[in-house]
């Protein structure tokens, strides 16, 4: 009973994201998963031998990550709109989901900005950038960079409670709910049109694969 209506609420979840889209958020994901972690330590007192190696790989990650949420922005902008969420998702979550992206965009672009701006405000290197011949774009501003990096710190920090937020509500559809919306953006490769559902944690085999097996 639970998998037949598991199946039947599966289509309501709509079309999701196509694959280029896909492979932008997840690549965010695996930046964020480095750069965050690497931003933290490499200010902490038991990281001192690596804090060069630190540093050196959150500025160039953070503008890896930067490039990657500009260009998702601009395949957004350029696609066609992803099915109405399901009739499970109440209009308050759609509101509250909506300004979570919004929040979340904004702040990943400040992030790399403000980092950007910064490091080369305060007479530091990006090695990225150095190594593929891009020259600072800032003048040393050693006030400016002061600021910034009070700033820089303090959207860290908002960053990773919005993104702790919008991962709750993805386990929460994906376990608890169960109507398929996480399914809109994961696997990482949209599913070809007419091609049957992914399997999600938790959900039972379907009826055909129990006769197969039986």
């Amino acid at each position: 009973m639970t998998t037949d209506r598991t199946e039947a609420a599966r289509p309501d979840a709509g079309r999701g994201h196509g694959t280029a889209a896909r492979v932008l958020h997840w690549a965010t994901v695996v930046g964020l998963a480095v750069i965050l972690p690497a931003g933290i330590a490499m200010t902490g007192e038991g990281f001192r031998s690596a804090s060069s190696a630190l540093y050196v790989l959150h500025k160039g990650g953070g503008v890896i990550v930067l490039l990657l949420v500009v260009v998702r922005l601009i395949w957004k902008a350029g696609s066609p709109p992803v099915d109405p969420l399901p009739e499970t998702v109440a209009p308050l979550e759609r509101r509250w989901a909506a300004g979570t992206h919004a929040l979340l965009y904004g702040l990943l672009l400040f992030m790399g900005l403000s980092g950007y701006a910064r490091t080369v405000a305060g007479g530091f290197p990006i090695e990225l950038l150095d190594v593929v011949g891009v020259p600072p774009l800032l003048p040393e501003m050693p006030g400016l960079a002061v600021t910034l990096s009070v700033l820089h710190s303090f959207a860290g920090y908002l960053l990773v409670a919005v993104v702790a937020l919008h991962v709750g509500a993805v386990a929460r559809h994906a376990w608890v709910v169960r109507d398929g919306v996480p399914g809109r953006m994961w696997p990482p490769r949209a599913p070809r049109s007419g091609s049957p559902p992914v399997s999600r944690p938790g959900e039972g085999r379907g009826p055909g694969e129990r006769e197969a097996g039986s």
